[in-house]
């Protein structure tokens, strides 16, 4: 009984509010830092479509594949996109990878069954405007494919 009334006059002490406080601190979303960074395309298809009746007009179907993270659990908030950019009239699309900065805090088995994403774009443009595509880091870093637009 008297643990009772030592328990009852310590609740009393606690304000109403603190317990909703502290669910409120845990279930609240912590703000996520990303770091973004160009990675390897995996594997690269480009495939000429139909670009119209116009014959300086040109089209390709670009699909890459990018590996997100080794196995799930790394890759858990990752995203990629393909980026392009035009720069004296050649077309450079390179994947942009943005991953979490908290990669470190997380505790991930170290089996090897990696994610991979398929990105698709479609290329189209006119000959006089854009003399070349280059897809950078095609299989390895540094290694570009080339594509000469006449």
């Amino acid at each position: 009984m008297k643990n009772l009334i030592v328990l009852l006059a310590m609740l009393s002490a606690v304000p109403a509010n603190a317990s909703t406080q502290l669910l409120s601190d845990i279930d609240a979303p912590s703000a996520v830092e990303y770091v973004e960074y160009t990675t390897v395309i995996q594997e690269l298809r480009l495939v000429p479509v139909n670009a119209g009746i116009n014959p300086r007009a040109f089209a390709y179907q670009l699909e890459a594949d990018v590996i997100l993270g080794s196995n799930p659990c790394q890759a858990q908030g990752t995203t990629v996109e393909l980026v392009e950019a035009l720069k004296d009239g050649v077309l450079e699309i390179s994947a942009v990878k943005k991953v979490p900065v908290n990669l470190e805090e997380r505790i991930c088995t170290r089996e090897y069954l990696p994610v991979v994403q398929t990105l698709k774009s479609e290329i189209r443009g006119f000959a006089g405007d854009i003399e070349a595509i280059v897809v950078k880091n095609v299989e390895t870093a540094g290694v570009d494919f080339t594509i000469v637009v006449k």
